[in-house]
C-alpha cells in the first residue's frame, strides 16, 4: 500500500490528496448512513485508492492544463478499469468492482460501462458523490474551486446522475460542520 501511495504522488500530487479527501468524505457518508463496519472498511479502502489506476495514464495526460481530445479523454476514461485491475489481485473482487464503477452515473452517462441505477454499486455511489465533490472544491489545472454551497447545489441539480440520499446526507454533513471547508 505504501509503494502505491508514493507512485500515486510522484505521478500527481493532486491525486494524492483528493483520495485522501474522498476517503475522509466517503467514510463520513458512510458513518451518518450508519452502514456495518465491515462495509465501511470496504469504502474506505475503495475511496483512499479509487484513482490508483492513473498510475497508468501518461503525464502527458493527467497533468494537461489545456481541455483533452477526444483521443485523451477515451483514454483517461479506462483509469477505473487500471484500478480495478491493481487492485482485485490484491484485494479482492468487490474492492475491484467499486473502485471501478466510481465513475459510474445513475443515468447511465458514466463510464467506463455507462451502468444505470441497480447496476451500480451502492459503495461506489458514495464515492462517486464524495468524488465529484472533492473534485468540484479542489483547485485543479484546469478549473478554480467552487464553494462547497455552490457544489453542493450542482449535485442536488443533477439527481439524475447522483443518489440523492447520499447527496443529502453530504448536505446535512456540511451544513452541521463536520465537513468542513478548508
Amino acid at each position: 500500500l505504501r509503494v502505491i501511495l508514493r507512485q500515486i504522488n510522484e505521478k500527481d500530487a493532486y491525486t494524492y490528496g483528493h483520495s485522501e479527501r474522498v476517503m475522509e468524505y466517503s467514510v463520513q457518508i458512510s458513518n451518518a448512513l450508519k452502514l456495518e463496519v465491515g462495509t465501511i472498511e470496504q469504502i474506505a479502502l475503495s475511496a483512499a485508492f479509487h484513482d490508483v489506476g492513473k498510475c497508468e495514464v501518461a503525464d502527458s495526460i493527467l497533468t494537461k492544463a489545456d481541455k483533452l481530445t477526444n483521443e485523451e479523454y477515451a483514454i483517461m476514461k479506462k483509469h477505473p478499469i487500471h484500478s480495478r485491475k491493481i487492485l482485485e489481485k490484491r484485494f479482492g473482487s468487490r474492492i475491484g468492482k467499486i473502485v471501478e464503477q466510481h465513475h459510474e452515473r445513475e443515468d447511465g452517462s458514466g463510464y467506463p460501462y455507462g451502468l444505470t441505477e441497480d447496476q451500480i454499486l451502492y459503495e461506489a455511489k458514495i464515492i462517486a458523490v464524495a468524488d465529484s465533490f472533492d473534485a468540484m472544491t479542489s483547485k485543479r489545472i484546469y478549473s478554480a474551486p467552487k464553494t462547497f454551497e455552490e457544489a453542493l447545489q450542482d449535485l442536488k441539480s443533477t439527481p439524475n446522475k447522483y443518489n440523492q440520499n447520499i447527496v443529502n446526507i453530504l448536505v446535512e454533513l456540511v451544513k452541521n460542520g463536520a465537513i468542513k471547508q478548508r
